[in-house]
């Protein structure tokens, strides 16, 4: 393909980024506008900091951005000269099937499992904990999904503990959050770790907050604040996202 027309995008004059041909639909030389137009977020900023935990959480599309990160964190750990112990990474992850828009699903699971160096030394894989959820795939699909990757969806590699039941594992990110609740919550409050989080703003934005804020009261508030919509727990929400390690990158 070769871009026609390259030009800016403003508030006053929305003229399309670049004109490109795409395949004919009326005639050999149909051609299509692609308007795109640049978004900023300045508090979504992910920490080169090996040593802190990562706590990813998205939802379809939501997915592209981290997977640049999982990159440039493999890239970190591979560096001989980089001594720092990497810290543990939660990626969550869903999608509405596994076959039919889970892409990177193989990726992703690569980056889950123990490899060994030239020297036949183990190394920490880069994501730690990886979990994943489908909301309109049936127990059977997760089965054969399950078979095909040699994966399970939901599965705590520390304690080798697994949902054996596909009818009852969680459908949505959400819900993934809260199986792990009091592993999160420690590595927030104990180990300093950063929260993620990117995708759909309807499916993920108030329920991802509230799921949090029902955590901190639980796990972290409860003997002062025992009620799950603690004020004080929401209060630890805000001052987490005024410091950058609970940063949110969703569209609507």
């Amino acid at each position: 393909m070769e871009a026609v027309n390259a030009s800016t995008s403003t508030a006053e004059n929305r003229s399309p980024v670049f004109d490109v041909p795409l395949l004919p639909v009326n005639s050999p030389s149909s051609s299509f506008p692609v308007y795109l137009f640049p978004r900023t977020i300045k508090s979504f900023r992910i920490t080169d900091d090996l040593s802190k935990p990562l706590i990813l959480i998205s939802a379809g599309t939501g997915i592209a951005p981290f997977l640049s990160l999982l990159e440039r964190r493999q890239q970190q750990q591979m560096e001989q000269s980089n001594k720092t112990v990497a810290g543990k990474l939660y990626l969550f992850f869903g999608s509405r099937h596994p076959f039919q828009d889970c892409t990177y699903a193989r990726q992703l699971i690569e980056l889950s499992k123990k490899t060994t160096n030239k020297e036949d030394e183990e190394e920490t894989p880069v994501i730690s904990h990886l979990c994943l959820c489908f909301s309109r795939a049936s127990s059977q699909v997760v089965a054969q999904f399950e078979r095909q990757f040699d994966w399970k969806l939901c599965k705590c590699k520390e304690e080798e503990s697994e949902i054996e039941n596909s009818d009852a594992l969680p459908k949505h990110v959400d819900q993934l959050v809260t199986a792990h609740g009091a592993e999160l919550v420690e590595l927030i409050t104990q180990q300093d770790a950063h929260v993620y989080i990117c995708g759909d703003w309807k499916k993920l934005g108030p329920s991802l907050a509230k799921t949090f804020s029902r955590l901190f009261s639980e796990h972290y508030l409860a003997e002062t604040e025992p009620s799950a919509s603690s004020p004080e727990a929401t209060k630890y929400l805000k001052e987490l996202q005024k410091s950058g390690r609970y940063a949110v990158d969703i569209w609507s």
